[in-house]
């Protein structure tokens, strides 16, 4: 990806060298730099995890915030104009799956250790039915762009060949309330018998391994420049 030491959004000609090291067309990156500075309503040059999240495909997303400190690196949350492309790039629609499938992962590993452990799939789990019971309470709904790329196809990764009950299960949590605690433990058992049963953690290969029977994974986890 690409990486610069400025904040704040560049020039065309600066945009067009740009545009050789990123997925984005020239066009698209104009596109993200009038988005840019939109969104950065203090006019600091960089975007608050407040400012980032009123991204449409953020608005709704509970994994919004976890993005925002993923992609800031330094875990500040705040996103310079080139993080911000960064982190637009990897939703990407020509982004490789592999580049996708790290970030994805990323995302899940809550605790940073390389590993997912059942901990992490709760925090995960917590999250989206959390997030989803609010929205459900103020009569909101996720956009659709980005609903398959960071909850439902995230969300769907855990259940492995399982995977439509487990998502029906995670679904019906959706549209009523956040999951009990105990139904928690619940279906984190059941994904790790599935996929982890000798109870080591999935490693990024496991995590790719499930990834690749996932055919929706791609088309889902985009959102729009």
């Amino acid at each position: 990806m690409f990486h610069c030491d400025c904040c704040l959004t560049p020039d065309a000609k600066k945009l067009k060298e740009v545009a050789k090291r990123t997925p984005f067309t020239f066009s698209e990156l104009l596109r993200l730099s009038t988005k840019f500075t939109e969104l950065d309503e203090d006019g600091s040059g960089t975007l608050s995890t407040q400012e980032l999240c009123t991204l449409p495909e953020l608005r709704a997303n509970p994994f919004g915030p976890r993005m925002c400190l993923l992609f800031s690196e330094t875990g500040c949350g705040q996103l310079t104009f080139f993080q911000f492309i960064n982190m637009m790039g990897i939703f990407c629609e020509r982004t490789s799956l592999e580049l996708k499938t790290i970030w994805a992962f990323a995302i899940w590993d809550f605790d940073g250790d390389d590993i997912l452990s059942p901990e992490d799939i709760k925090e995960g789990l917590r999250l989206i039915t959390t997030s989803s019971a609010n929205q459900n309470h103020s009569h909101h709904s996720n956009d659709p762009s980005l609903t398959g790329g960071v909850s439902d196809s995230e969300a769907s990764f855990a259940s492995s060949r399982s995977k439509t009950s487990m998502l029906s299960s995670t679904r019906k949590a959706k549209q009523e309330t956040a999951l009990d605690p105990r139904d928690v433990d619940m279906v984190v058992e059941r994904i790790f018998h599935e996929v982890d049963p000798m109870d080591a953690g999935l490693t990024f290969t496991d995590f790719q391994s499930v990834i690749s029977r996932m055919p929706d994974f791609l088309e889902n986890f985009r959102m729009t420049a």
